[in-house]
């Protein structure tokens, strides 16, 4: 809140802890915003939503319908939920729409595969998830017509690996990691269902030093196509994918290309300026922030 008010969320009876997504705001709402997340009740988790008016500073909570044992995940723009239900020991991705007295089962139980949540989409009906299925984390994609397609390690022409989306970009592709659990590296790159599986360092974001790095997992993306990654073995030090935006404030300036000659040398490899990851801020680095300076 806008005075470091503390605002207390109401919450079902017996709730002993929370997840919380971020605070959202719906179109069209000014004054409130939102919270999705779970609360962890016995016997059973539920999926909650809940409105903070920002003027009053008033909460009101909705346990979301048809949901015993559910997550919510993720609200759309236009209010959609994003999450999954648990009915009679069944788990599918779910989405509740506004004003969420009602459900849709995004996938059918199917022998085999265990669904996860549904986990981004957009207000074209495109929903991305997460499915178990042949002993390997899958993603699945269920585009505007409701075709539902599994993007395994076969589907997107990789070797044997776990598949897990991160985020969906404005261009409708699904930002993709992708962990090969026997040698431990990951490919990032874009699906999408006209051009297929593209790996990162192959799209137009100047991110050939991905090369360079080693083994790595990525953290998260955002829609504009940047990232954070983990780079090993250094497990807490993350690097912009966006190359040469070394202090992550999202645009490549002067303040970059001062921040890298500033420390110029040697470098510990958990800092966000070696770009390539060698341990040394030198020329590879400063092209990297010239190249889209």
């Amino acid at each position: 809140m806008p005075a470091g008010d503390v605002i207390e969320l109401p919450l079902p009876e017996g709730t002993w802890s929370v997840d919380l997504s971020p605070p959202f705001f719906m179109d069209g709402s000014d004054d409130t915003f939102f919270i999705t997340g779970i609360a962890w009740t016995a016997p059973a988790r539920q999926p909650m939503q809940w409105a903070v008016n920002m003027k009053t500073g008033d909460a009101t909570g909705l346990v979301l319908p048809n949901t015993e044992g559910g997550e919510a995940h993720t609200m759309l723009s236009d209010g959609t939920i994003l999450g999954r239900r648990t009915h009679s020991g069944i788990t599918v991705p779910t989405q509740w729409s506004p004003p969420w007295t009602t459900y849709m089962d995004l996938a059918a139980p199917q022998s085999g595969m265990l669904w996860d949540a549904a986990l981004f989409g957009d207000q074209d009906g495109r929903r991305v998830g997460r499915v178990y299925v042949d002993s390997r984390d899958a993603a699945w994609h269920l585009n505007t017509d409701g075709v539902l397609t599994i993007l395994d390690a076969d589907q997107l022409g990789l070797p044997p690996s776990d598949i897990v989306p991160k985020a969906m970009l404005p261009d409708g592709s699904i930002l993709i990691n992708a962990i090969d659990s026997m040698f431990y590296t990951s490919t990032l790159g874009t699906w999408r269902e006209d051009t297929g599986f593209l790996p990162l360092v192959d799209r137009a974001l100047n991110a050939d030093f991905l090369n360079e790095l080693g083994t790595y997992d990525l953290i998260t993306g955002a829609q504009d196509g940047s990232c954070v990654i983990n780079r090993y073995p250094y497990a807490w030090s993350a690097a912009a994918i966006q190359a040469g935006d070394v202090d992550g404030n999202g645009t490549v300036s002067v303040d970059d290309l001062l921040q890298l000659i500033a420390i110029w040398g040697p470098c510990d490899p958990s800092c966000f300026e070696d770009l390539n990851g060698d341990g040394l801020i030198g020329t590879d680095d400063l092209l990297a922030v010239l190249s889209t300076l």
